[in-house]
């Protein structure tokens, strides 16, 4: 009576609230005659006894104890039972009910005593037998299925545990959590002797087909002794080391080709969807939250897929919500989130589809959402203006269709390519017998030819006038394209008083008015150069940004990546902003706009140089191409030596002394920093993100990468990056989140939203 009169005061605090039946095992692994324990929780419902209890031969199945908890107002009363089997196999505990409330099922293992190890340690000249093995359901998994994987220690009891530690088992390519201890209620009973038995779980991902090994592995638990001398009892302490026998998994290829949507799910799931209010107007944000619930590879899903096919709504990125710190068990519940507007008007939200593998069934598989009725009126609000062209004086870039075009992969020729001329060099002296004959010519352009000739022909003359009259022409004839250099009015003006005043006399230029009026006429030299090299016909700074993309598509230069970086500025789209400033950087050698912009959003920048670090202002190339040349030098000195031509010698021996002493140089001091890496090999994280401990969705995270920062991709996995900060740090990323600097590839959609 008194305990159901517990249950009823207890039943009025749980009055409304979802009644709820959870059942686990606390070991999903026992051998022949060993004792797992089964819990049962029950929330929000008016027990009055122990839940009904299935049928589970051949398993064996006794009632404990009951025990009632309340945390935080949260009450629940939890069943305990102890199920055991003396036949292996694997079972399945079907479902606990109290009413019409029913728990989830469970699956035990039973494993042949067989499969155990028997080893032994030493402890004070006394030997200890244990026993050891690595349980895991499923030998021949497919790539990327997540399982349960549980180490097992059985101590003799004469060895009392203090401290269990956790378990370290090496793995070959897979992803496993730490081996941490869980409570055990097993035991064995062998040779007469009794087996306390201690359970290290963790789950393990193979991230390869073919053979992966699991093991070996060991721990180091604390135990204490007993010992008596003289009457006297006393307890040792020691820190003993058993070990674990390796595993191996033959990983099988999922099949193949994978139906569309397919992003990595394996196991068995169910979506579902939900949104906070049903009345919008279009434009206005919709949030909707999604929850996948089952059991499988949890740590890994990838968010599902909105089927809107109409193109009602326009999607921003799906965010993930954070699943806690526990990892070790296949079942559970994942949730993301994602913002929507809707961009006209709709009566509905389509559904979304999670497309997964289910392994027991080796078939894909897709759960659906319903779709959810929605009421979208007309928006009230006006249609943003459209922005007007800039105005004159604009920060834009100008333009030219015939502008350096950015080329679609960064071509570089081969470290070894100039060794050509060191090794023609040297045929050219045996074939020779060692007698300079070689010349050095500049190439010059037909522009730059043709005005350093006309450039010659201004100055040739000692008169003034005539020289005053040749600069006015050669004015008129390279510069009628861009303004006249400052000091160009000056020039015409003098040309005006002395060719046109009929009082005027020959006289000689005096040497600094030709230095003056020679550093004017050679302001037109860049000029001439984008005359003659770029087309003349200027495009249009002020273009909004799809046109500024339709210009990028057929004319990627980095003045055009430029004013893209303006606009995306202009419209809050941070994270393209800096990433079209590095681009134009590495192509434009130009770095004024990122500075700002960078400190506004806390972006990891490249370090600046110090001190010796000074080096690095030259690549590393260089330093590179210096150790080769030291190498051709050394072998030409002692070649052009044993020749006993030794003229060629005082040439090649500073140039060998002088490239070893830069290549050794920058063997010890150029920082290994990648700020000092060329920024065309780097890449821009373009979402804020957590840079993880391995290449998963739940893997451990350690520092928040802000959007924009800089870094260099490593290597990849699947859908991950390896990145490497300024700094040092290193970690996993999204790799749909990296954007690499070099090449010409656009941001498309923009990765960084304001509105």
């Amino acid at each position: 009576m008194l305990r159901a009169l517990l249950f009823l005061l207890l039943a009025q605090s749980l009055w409304g609230q979802t009644p709820s039946l959870q059942a686990e095992l606390n070991s999903s692994f026992v051998v022949e005659g060993e004792v797992a324990l089964v819990t049962i929780t029950v929330r929000n419902i008016n027990v009055t006894g122990w839940p009904t209890q299935p049928n589970v031969s051949p398993l064996t199945l006794r009632q404990e104890r009951y025990s009632r908890h309340i945390v935080n107002r949260d009450v629940s009363v939890k069943f305990n039972y102890a199920v055991s089997s003396i036949k292996s196999g694997t079972f399945t505990i079907p479902p606990f009910r109290i009413g019409q409330v029913v728990s989830n099922p469970l699956t035990l293992t039973v494993a042949s005593r067989d499969q155990l190890k028997k080893n032994s340690i030493s402890i004070g000249g006394q030997s200890y037998p244990y026993y050891s093995t690595i349980f895991i359901n499923n030998l021949t998994p497919y790539l990327g299925e997540t399982q349960t994987i549980e180490a097992r220690l059985y101590l003799s009891d004469r060895l009392q545990l203090i401290t269990e530690h956790y378990a370290k088992i090496e793995k070959n390519e897979a992803v496993m959590w730490r081996f941490d201890p869980v409570k055990s209620n097993g035991g064995l009973q062998e040779n007469g002797q009794s087996f306390s038995a201690v359970t290290y779980r963790s789950t393990v991902t193979p991230l390869k087909t073919g053979l992966v090994k699991i093991g070996p592995g060991t721990v180091e638990p604390l135990v204490t002794r007993s010992s008596s001398g003289r009457g006297n009892i006393s307890w040792e302490r020691y820190q003993i080391k058993c070990l674990f026998d390796e595993i191996l998994l033959n990983v099988k290829e999922l099949p193949s080709p994978p139906p569309p949507g397919f992003a990595g799910a394996i196991g068995n799931f169910r979506l579902s969807a939900s949104v906070a209010g049903r009345e919008i107007d279009v434009g206005d944000p919709l949030t909707v939250e999604l929850q996948i619930t089952g059991s499988g590879n949890l740590d890994q899903l990838g968010p599902p897929r909105f089927l809107d096919e109409a193109s009602h709504f326009k999607q921003f990125d799906i965010t993930k919500k954070p699943q806690g710190t526990d990892r070790r068990t296949l079942s559970g519940t994942v949730e993301f989130s994602q913002v929507i507007r809707p961009n006209q008007v709709t009566d509905r939200l389509p559904p979304y589809e999670l497309v997964y593998f289910d392994p027991i069934l080796s078939q894909y598989s897709s759960s659906l959402t319903p779709e959810i009725p929605l009421t979208v009126a007309a928006s009230k609000t006006p249609s943003p203006v459209t922005a007007s062209p800039t105005e004159k004086g604009s920060k834009n870039a100008p333009l030219t269709s015939g502008s350096y075009v950015i080329p679609a992969v960064a071509v570089s020729q081969p470290l070894w390519f100039w060794q050509i001329f060191p090794a023609l060099l040297s045929l050219y002296l045996l074939i020779k017998a060692l007698r300079p004959k070689f010349a050095k010519k500049q190439k010059q352009s037909f522009s730059q030819r043709e005005f350093a000739r006309e450039l010659n022909e201004v100055t040739s003359s000692k008169d003034r006038t005539e020289v005053f009259r040749r600069a006015s022409r050669f004015l008129d004839r390279w510069g009628d394209k861009k303004p006249l250099p400052e000091g160009a009015s000056e020039i015409i003006k003098t040309r005006d008083e002395i060719c046109f005043s009929p009082d005027s006399k020959a006289e000689l230029i005096l040497p600094k008015e030709k230095s003056s009026l020679v550093a004017v006429l050679r302001q037109l030299a860049p000029l001439v150069l984008l005359a003659l090299i770029l087309s003349p016909s200027l495009l249009n700074a002020s273009e909004t940004r799809g046109e500024l993309i339709e210009q990028i598509t057929a004319n990627p230069t980095p003045e055009a990546f430029y004013n893209l970086a303006l606009e995306e500025e202009g419209l809050g789209n941070t994270a393209a902003a800096i990433f079209y400033y590095y681009r134009y950087q590495a192509y434009g050698d130009k770095s004024e706009p990122l500075t700002p912009l960078l400190r506004s959003t806390g972006s990891i920048r490249l370090a600046e140089p110090r001190g010796m670090e000074m080096i690095a202002l030259l690549p590393r190339s260089l330093f590179h191409h210096c150790g080769i040349a030291f190498l051709w030098g050394l072998g030409m000195s002692l070649f052009v030596l044993m020749m006993r031509v030794r003229r060629w010698a005082f040439f090649l021996i500073p140039i060998t002394v002088i490239t070893g002493a830069l290549w050794l140089l920058a063997e010890f001091y150029y920082p290994q920093d990648i700020s000092f890496e060329p920024l065309k090999e780097l890449s821009i994280v373009t979402t804020e993100q957590a840079l993880r401990d391995a290449p998963f969705e739940g893997a451990g995270t350690g520092r928040i990468i802000p959007l924009g920062s800089i870094g260099k991709i490593e290597g990849t996995s699947g859908d991950w990056s390896f990145i490497e900060l300024p700094g040092g740090s290193k970690g996993w990323v999204s790799r749909r989140e990296v954007a690499p600097i070099a090449g010409r590839e656009l941001l498309d959609p923009p990765t960084s939203q304001t509105n």
